[in-house]
């Protein structure tokens, strides 16, 4: 059909700044502490990022957290399956 006057015909995605939603188990939440860098990778490539955010709430045991990616020439577009690696603190 035909948009409505003041209904939105089209949804513009900000792509200036891209970010990846993923989860963590809870026992393993403490990871995430001091927001540490990390590296995202989708079937377009590998991107560097850093946790900018913890979800204060547990669901089925995982623990969402958000991670924003370092500018890239890597095409990465929204709906990508993406697995993270985040740096480890070093052993001492």
């Amino acid at each position: 059909g035909f948009a409505q006057p003041g209904e939105a015909s089209i949804t513009v995605a900000d792509l200036e700044q891209l970010a990846v939603k993923a989860f963590i188990p809870e026992s393993r939440v403490g990871l995430l502490k001091g927001n540490p860098k990390c590296r995202v990778k989708t079937s377009a490539g590998e991107v560097a990022g850093k946790v900018h955010s913890v979800a204060p709430v547990v669901h089925h045991g995982q623990v969402q957290f958000t991670i924003l990616l370092d500018r890239s020439d890597v095409q990465i577009l929204p709906g990508m399956t993406a697995t993270v690696a985040l740096a480890m603190p070093e052993m001492e």
